[in-house]
């Protein structure tokens, strides 16, 4: 029997304390089911000096990410990523990530994305230039290529070679298993602790050289307008210094990462649940039709395909690619009404919160029309928080927005995706939440 602390704490059992590190979302939505009412879970540890929250309360989740985040900082889990982002906005904490934020923000604004939009369909053309009927895809993969092809171009404003970025995206994939791995296990083999030192080791040679390249065409007036050319020539208004290597590095390697990997799999699940909700996928096609007239989706499109920002919203609420955010408190604060300490631990799991029944009817369904009327100011605002929030919020959620719904448009106008038949679907829940093993689906020409 469940222990409970108080009004608003109930305890959980160590049986499904270890749960969550052999089937972590099933456990935490386990929590949410049985302890949710509670709104705080306390997650037993070996240690009696470590004290774990989960935190199921939108209000809550709201105190620690925004009415009082000067209290906590990142969760540990962050450490981790340092040694392949650095101090980038990820995971730097203090002045040093205000400082940073407010020098990238302008890069992000939609004045500034609007030019890449043409880019991000002509990239999604491309990637069906060699689509068959009736052709078995990795969908997957080809998400990832397509967004990686994106990143590339918006970030340092040309393509890479096809091998360079083959190695870097098997260095990605390659330093999120042995990191999970490295969480879970604490002493991973010698083979995945190799794999994760070579897959930083490749991608500082390949960014180090981009950022050299891209320094020697602005110090000989080249006046370009990607990402990268933006973050080189800003300057820091205190004292008007420019971003040292190390530095640009560091923002380069969490937009990077950012920019590309949690887009394709919230792309790939988006597809997806599509294909197994037929009343969705001809309403999608309507719109498509409709709002387009056959001709190529622009920025203007976005707006206008109301129905796929539905579906792309209700998609990021059942699979959002960013699952579970971690904190830890910096001094002793109050939460709920209940008192903590300084480094106790907390968890807010999007993935969880997002399929409350407390927030959301049928919470488990996929309904795009859900997100049609005025759901988002009825329901608390961190009951839906995909992007995460306060200070910390997703950067580049604006354009990922944009090219999600971008895609989604240029190959639904011609592709009809069907989940292949012998397809097993499972999540896998790493650094972002992704398909475990890829998601292969038919490509079917529409007619």
């Amino acid at each position: 029997m469940e222990k409970i602390i108080g009004k608003k704490i109930a305890k959980a059992t160590p049986e499904e304390a270890a749960e969550l590190f052999t089937s972590h979302l099933k456990a935490s939505l386990h929590l949410l089911d049985r302890y949710g009412e509670h709104d705080i879970v306390q997650i037993p540890t070996k240690s009696e000096d470590e004290k774990n929250f989960f935190l199921f309360n939108a209000d809550h989740i709201e105190e620690v990410l925004v009415k009082k985040q000067k209290s906590f900082k990142k969760g540990k889990d962050y450490d981790g990523l340092m040694l392949l982002l650095g101090e980038g906005l990820l995971t730097s904490e203090g002045e040093k990530h205000k400082k940073q934020r407010k020098l990238a923000q302008p890069s992000f604004h939609m004045k500034s994305i609007a030019q890449y939009a043409d880019l991000m369909v002509k990239n999604a053309d491309n990637l069906m230039k060699d689509w068959q009927d009736e052709q078995n895809l990795l969908i997957s993969k080809e998400m990832m290529e397509v967004t990686l092809n994106i990143i590339t171009e918006t970030m340092f404003g040309t393509k890479l070679d096809e091998k360079l970025l083959g190695d870097i995206d098997e260095s990605f994939s390659n330093f999120a298993s042995t990191f999970v791995d490295k969480i879970i296990n604490g002493n991973p083999s010698q083979e995945n602790q190799m794999k994760l030192y070579q897959a930083v080791k490749t991608l500082n040679k390949v960014i180090y050289a981009i950022i050299e390249e891209k320094r020697k065409l602005i110090e000989s007036g080249e006046h370009e307008h990607d990402l990268l050319s933006m973050l080189i020539s800003s300057r820091y208004e205190e004292d008007g210094s420019a971003m040292t290597d190390k530095e640009l590095y560091d923002q380069v390697m969490t937009i990077f990462l950012a920019g590309h990997e949690t887009t394709a799999h919230t792309l790939t699940w988006t597809w997806y649940l599509i294909s197994q909700h037929p009343e969705v996928e001809q309403k999608f096609w309507n719109e498509l039709d409709t709002v387009l007239k056959g001709e190529k989706p622009t920025l203007e499109s976005v707006r206008q395909l109301s129905y796929t920002n539905c579906i792309l919203q209700e998609s990021m609420r059942l699979y959002p690619a960013a699952y579970e955010i971690g904190r830890e408190a910096l001094e002793t604060v109050e939460i709920g009404g209940v008192t903590f300490n300084k480094g106790d631990n907390f968890r807010m799991s999007q993935y969880a919160v997002q399929r409350s029944e407390r927030y959301f009817e049928q919470p488990h369904d996929f309904i795009p029309e859900r997100f049609e009327g005025d759901l988002l100011r009825k329901i608390p605002k961190y009951a839906y928080f995909p992007f995460g929030g306060g200070t910390r919020i997703c950067i580049g959620n604006n354009l990922a927005i944009m090219e999600a719904v971008l895609i989604l448009a240029t190959i639904g106008q011609k592709y009809k995706l069907t989940l292949a038949e012998d397809q097993t679907v499972k999540q896998i829940p790493l650094i972002t939440l992704r398909p475990n093993h890829g998601l292969t689906m038919v490509a079917t020409k529409r007619s």
